[in-house]
């Protein structure tokens, strides 16, 4: 049985589950190169999908949409208005803004018009659409269904899905129930996505650098007026800073706080403390919440899906709580996991079965080595076929080289987990700035993650506990300081990958690494540059080579070294010597 799901607005997104399985998955901005593919329906994701298993559209057995349809959407939102009024200008506003957007989308559902119609002439010979989920719901099946454990409490939350913007739930079995919500007056997503537009960060994607900015800064700034725990209901919010596409929502940061910070700017002691405070305080009503859930729907075991879940360090502080025995994140917590578990909850309810766990995200597209040396000399870049590809990279990296690593089938999720990666050395002094700088083009306080042999973890991490998706945080342990300071946080912490012992090359390079180094762990950080999406395909490569000072390329078993390329390449980047000998 073949169960396809897709979505479109943010982050647009489809996967294929074959018989309880996910066979395929991939986000839209991989292919149109626009990152998160804003309001872009997923043409080619689901053409990927059904190329991926060798399908025709016939062969689908049932579509899913993940997310309700215009109308479904409409009634939840004047449902939530109904029984929350607005109670400020503010929330009026939002309301009023919001509910035409709800009537535009129910009148072009009846003119077929949504987007999600879109599929009806771009795939005619798939079967109508089955039936589209309440967005938490997708959250919520993504995080238990797709999760290891046989029952376990459920926490979503995000900016806003339909008028939602925390659920909390139960697992048992196949089955799944959302207990109590919250609504959009009340997110906690929007919340610090609007503090991450006062950063003069772009919310919706700009949230992650406000998490690595945060241990910057110190105590000093008091935003508990604002946001706080609550023993009864878990938090209260002020939604006056919570509705930020709204301009007043600025200038009630500006006031309380003082100026917005100004992008590309150097970040002001102020601006840090404030960071340093939005983040405590979500951590705290994090722990409020998962105390207060707790303590009504007991259970050993917490999963965890929605935007707000890909807060490592609020990850960090629910694990370590006591509170569970162990923890799941659906690593692809944001808007694009919504497809997983639109198709895990159609496939329980028409099996009574759930599916299998999710232990693996390299879902997405992949290619051959003749397909790549293609490429390469279409590009006209010189490079060598290698009969050790792993021996050869691991001693680049030794030598201080950084390398781009393209191999395989590319992950589905936010995170590059050694399919399509930039690769460095841990243990070398520098080395974080000079790939922020001269690699990434991104801002000087974001950290790096490492990837670690699994057996290694206990040397590396505090507290150590398997982390294959980069979704927990720990604490750095003395040798983790000494032996790889690159992928060390200013605050001691580490968000890593822990690689297990299968036969991927991946681990085959991390352990090549090692035997040469002494050094169980590689920086490890995503194939793109700041404002791109990850690279998909053997020509992104071939642009990340140019736009980028990186050493050296690896795709597949073909390499390419910078020193190799024409002096034009090369000093289009002003690039001074490379250390390439091996």
């Amino acid at each position: 049985m073949y169960i396809l799901a897709y979505k479109d607005g943010h982050d647009p997104a489809a996967c294929l589950m074959k018989d309880g399985e996910i066979v395929a998955a991939v986000e839209e901005e991989r292919f149109s190169r626009v990152k998160h593919a804003p309001s872009q329906f997923p043409k080619e994701s689901i053409a990927f999908c059904l190329r991926q298993a060798g399908i025709t559209q016939e062969e689908v057995d049932y579509v899913v949409y993940a997310r309700l349809t215009p109308l479904r959407t409409f009634a939840a939102v004047m449902l939530y208005y109904m029984r929350r009024p607005p109670r400020t200008i503010l929330e009026a506003r939002y309301a009023l803004a919001n509910l035409k957007l709800q009537v535009l989308g129910t009148l072009g559902q009846f003119r077929g018009r949504a987007g999600y119609q879109r599929i009806y002439p771009l795939f005619p010979k798939l079967p109508k659409v089955h039936t589209s989920f309440d967005h938490h719901l997708c959250h919520a099946a993504s995080a238990y269904l797709l999760s290891p454990f046989e029952e376990s409490l459920i926490i979503t939350w995000d900016g806003k899905g339909e008028a939602t913007s925390l659920s909390i739930g139960i697992g048992q079995g196949a089955g799944l129930s959302i207990k109590e919500r919250r609504g959009i007056f009340d997110s906690l997503g929007l919340f610090y996505s609007a503090a991450t537009k006062y950063l003069a960060f772009t919310p919706n994607d700009g949230e992650y650098k406000v998490m690595g900015l945060a241990p910057y800064g110190q105590r000093g700034v008091d935003v508990s007026d604002l946001i706080a725990p609550d023993e009864r209901v878990g938090y209260r919010v002020n939604s006056d800073f919570v509705l930020y596409p709204l301009r007043g929502v600025e200038q009630n940061f500006e006031r309380r706080f003082g100026p917005a910070a100004v992008r590309d700017m150097p970040i002001s002691k102020e601006h840090q403390n404030f960071a340093w405070a939005l983040q405590n305080a979500l951590e705290q009503v994090g722990l409020s919440v998962a105390k207060m859930a707790q303590k009504k729907y007991p259970s050993k075991h917490l999963c965890l899906a929605g935007g707000v879940a890909l807060n490592v360090k609020l990850n960090k502080v629910l694990r370590e709580s006591g509170l569970f025995d162990d923890i799941f994140v659906q690593p692809a917590a944001g808007d694009n996991g919504l497809v997983l578990g639109a198709a895990a909850l159609l496939y329980t309810k028409l099996t009574h079965k759930r599916p299998a766990p999710l232990t693996n995200l390299y879902l997405g597209p992949s290619y051959s080595d003749d397909e790549v040396a293609a490429v390469l000399r279409e590009e006209g870049i010189v490079f060598h076929k290698s009969s050790d590809v792993i021996g050869e990279t691991a001693t680049l990296i030794k030598k201080g080289n950084v390398v781009a690593w393209f191999q395989g089938r590319m992950e589905f999720g936010p995170r590059s987990l050694g399919a399509r990666s930039v690769l460095a050395h841990p243990g070398l002094a520098g080395m974080r700035d000079r790939i922020n700088e001269k690699i990434k083009f991104r801002e000087e306080f974001r950290p790096f993650c490492p990837s670690i042999l699994a057996e290694h973890a206990n040397e590396l991490l505090g507290r150590a506990a398997p982390s294959p998706f980069m979704v927990l945080s720990f604490e750095a342990t003395p040798v983790a300081k000494r032996l790889v300071p690159a992928v060390v946080h200013v605050d001691n912490t580490v968000r890593p990958q822990t690689v297990a012992r299968d036969d991927s090359r991946y681990r085959a390079l991390l352990e090549r690494f090692y035997q040469e180094t002494g050094v169980p762990a590689l920086l490890n950080t995503s194939l793109n540059i700041r404002g791109e999406p990850i690279v998909e395909n053997p020509h992104h490569v071939v642009e990340f080579f140019r736009k980028t000072h990186i050493d050296a390329i690896v795709v597949g078993d073909s390499i390419a070294l910078r020193t190799d390329q024409s002096s034009q390449f090369s000093q289009t980047l002003n690039r001074g010597t490379l250390v390439t000998e091996y």
